[in-house]
């Protein structure tokens, strides 16, 4: 919870609803303890949200990334973010989200496109299609970082947003 009593997820998800019609959430397994009624809650929150739920979460956020592009079907590009990133300008996820768009649909299946504030890359990072045979095996704790890093062209989106560096990892962080 943050410090006025709003849910961390609810929160980090209002921009990315607000910006997108196309939302996946991928959330721990069904299974563990209080995944169903969170599901539930974001579901009541953002009625075309889809949820994903990652039988191997325990195997880090690569294999959750894993689960939820495999889910991703025909969509053309894929923007990934963070549950834990409240401070995210809905603004900053469009204009994302149209650059991916503008790629893809020139042809560039391979870009991949992230936000930069003040010189610094941050989140969310988004892929063109060409790039879901990679993601979807992807494990461990390191996501898609070795994706980025292997890609000769990445576009760098100079944006206004420090939300983009902003995550939240341990309770201390919370404001």
């Amino acid at each position: 919870m943050l410090a006025d009593g709003r849910s961390l997820l609810l929160t980090a998800l209002t921009p990315w609803h607000a910006a997108l019609a196309d939302v996946r959430v991928v959330l721990r397994d069904r299974a563990e303890p209080g995944e169903i009624p969170l599901a539930e809650a974001l579901m009541k929150q953002f009625p075309n949200l889809m949820i994903t739920f990652a039988e191997r979460w325990r195997e880090g956020m690569g294999a959750s990334l894993a689960t939820g592009i495999a889910e991703c079907g025909d969509w053309g590009y894929v923007l990934i973010g963070l549950g834990d990133m409240p401070d995210l300008r809905a603004a900053t996820i469009s204009r994302l989200s149209d650059e991916l768009q503008r790629r893809c649909n020139a042809g560039d299946t391979m870009c991949i496109v992230r936000p930069v504030h003040a010189g610094r890359p941050g989140h969310p990072i988004g892929f063109g299609r060409g790039h879901f045979p990679e993601l979807r095996r992807t494990a461990g704790d390191i996501g898609a970082r070795h994706i980025v890093a292997a890609h000769p062209n990445v576009v760098d989106l100079p944006c206004d947003d420090p939300g983009i560096h902003h995550d939240i990892d341990t309770p201390d962080q919370l404001p």
